[in-house]
């Protein structure tokens, strides 16, 4: 139900992801998001925005290089993490559009190192969340993105998911250059 990706150039953080569907709860997150509770120590992701594995880690390895690097626009890696994905320049409007929503599909995010259990890490965002965890895959982020808020959004009208998802990769990469 969750996927653990890592990147070379950061060995020592590994990237845990779990996607959810018909959350029912966004407002009691929201409000723990608000109120700076540490269990909440997640990127929360509106999953409308989704379109492919590729857009999540191109954001998440921005945020890690601009992390590293004492670039970041915002002020925590999870909020980094968010304003990557966007292409809003402003962090309240990118966090308002790609963050916790009313919409039914979340995907949350948490940067952990080796030492951290996976398996603890589900249970306690299980137990966040009220809604169905399902496998990540490119197939399931399609299946549930709005393209139309997508193209509105970025400006773009790829229809082909492919093309669409490099796209989105490419816009995160070029932000802010």
């Amino acid at each position: 139900m969750f996927k653990i990706y890592s990147f070379p150039q950061f060995p020592e953080t590994q990237v845990f992801a779990a996607y959810f569907s018909n959350v029912s709860n966004q407002e009691s997150i929201k409000n723990s998001l608000l109120a700076a509770d540490p269990n909440y120590n997640y990127a929360f992701v509106n999953g409308d925005y989704l379109v492919s594995q590729e857009q999540i880690l191109s954001a998440v390895y921005k945020a890690l290089l601009d992390d590293s690097f004492n670039r970041k626009k915002s002020k925590s890696i999870n909020s980094e993490i968010i304003y990557n994905l966007s292409p809003l320049k402003n962090i309240l409007e990118c966090l308002k559009t790609f963050g916790v929503s009313e919409s039914p599909h979340l995907l949350a995010i948490k940067l952990i190192n080796k030492k951290d259990d996976p398996l603890l890490i589900q249970q306690n965002l299980q137990s966040i969340v009220k809604g169905t965890p399902l496998d990540i895959s490119d197939k399931l982020l399609q299946e549930n993105s709005d393209l139309t808020k997508i193209h509105k959004l970025f400006n773009t009208q790829d229809s082909d998911f492919q093309s669409l998802s490099r796209t989105l990769a490419t816009n995160t990469q070029l932000k802010n250059l």
